[in-house]
């Protein structure tokens, strides 16, 4: 079956369809898609405009199916331990020997690393179906019969549906220490348009390069691309990734990327670092730099802009006493 055929025909089950890249990148601003499924004349003419284009199947309640991606043994292992006896769904191999169980949809959003090498495609997320090449050649394909033809999608178990609420701690955040609130990274998350993609990701990067490994970092920014107006080529977030790592100034903390999947998380761990930064500023005795940024600490970068012989090394020197 040629792809514009699969396509067609997911469109016919009530998917909503887009068309993507061999590198996973759609090749159209899909986001309306996530709320408007396109009609059988605009797949036509999107498979007219790029006949090679794969097939992306928009998941959440839209399509009515979430999909869990797995990219390794150990982590369909640790998926198969959560599943009940005869449990069966649609199963979808990848080129790179990962597999796609499909779900009824939850009404949930996205999740990274929810279980060790295990993402979550729901509300805001996509997945690439058979019969889809991917960049290596390999077809993706429905596992014998369980193909989404011929079996019908499961509720997700509870086992499962627990580890994806699982919360990061839910604190209230405070104001960071610049008075601007620091739900940045939040916010961030949900992605941006065109003009700040890059800005915004190397931001994030940044943020984690010494808290995970950086092929972690690449998994986070991964999933952040998914949400951007349009996404950025996979080249671009490995450019990001690869540069922010260039700089990286001290050795990277070990922490476990199944602790640091959701942006709450993220916001959790960055409060602490908050709060240790406010514990530890001292007043510089300057008026205007205590009341804007309420003095500073120890291991913050500070740019100092001014005219020449604005008494710049001086007041510097001053703080360093």
């Amino acid at each position: 079956m040629k792809i514009i055929d699969s396509a067609l025909k997911y469109e016919s089950m009530g998917f909503s369809v887009i068309p993507v890249q061999k590198n996973k990148k759609p090749y159209i601003a899909w986001e309306k898609y996530q709320k408007e499924k396109a009609s059988i004349e605009l797949i036509k003419q999107w498979w007219d405009k790029y006949p090679n284009a794969n097939v992306g199947i928009v998941t959440g309640e839209i399509s009515g199916i979430d999909v869990i991606d797995i990219d390794s043994k150990k982590g369909l292992d640790e998926v198969e331990k959560l599943l009940p006896d005869n449990f069966i769904t649609p199963i979808a191999r990848t080129p790179g020997g990962g597999w796609h169980y499909y779900h009824h949809a939850t009404g949930m959003g996205n999740s990274v690393a929810f279980i060790e090498h295990c993402d979550f495609r729901g509300t805001g997320g996509y997945i690439v179906a058979p019969p889809s090449l991917g960049e290596n050649g390999k077809p993706y394909v429905w596992l014998g019969s369980l193909s989404i033809f011929e079996t019908n999608p499961l509720s997700i178990p509870e086992s499962i549906i627990e580890l994806l609420k699982s919360p990061p701690r839910r604190e209230k955040l405070t104001e960071d220490v610049h008075g601007v609130a620091s739900d940045w990274l939040s916010t961030a998350m949900q992605g941006v348009k065109a003009g700040k993609r890059n800005a915004v990701g190397a931001e994030i990067a940044g943020y984690w390069i010494n808290k995970v490994p950086q092929k972690d970092v690449l998994t986070i920014l991964r999933s952040w691309n998914q949400n951007n107006a349009p996404p950025l080529s996979d080249n671009d977030i490995m450019t990001i990734v690869n540069s922010i790592g260039r700089y990286e100034p001290k050795k990277q903390e070990k922490v476990n990327i199944a602790n640091v999947y959701t942006a709450e998380r993220m916001l959790a761990e960055y409060a602490e670092y908050i709060k240790t930064l406010e514990k530890n500023r001292f007043i510089t005795g300057i008026s205007e730099i205590d009341k804007r940024i309420r003095g500073v600490a120890g291991g913050e970068v500070l740019t100092i802009i001014a005219r020449a012989g604005s008494f710049k090394t001086a007041m510097l020197q001053n703080l360093l006493k």
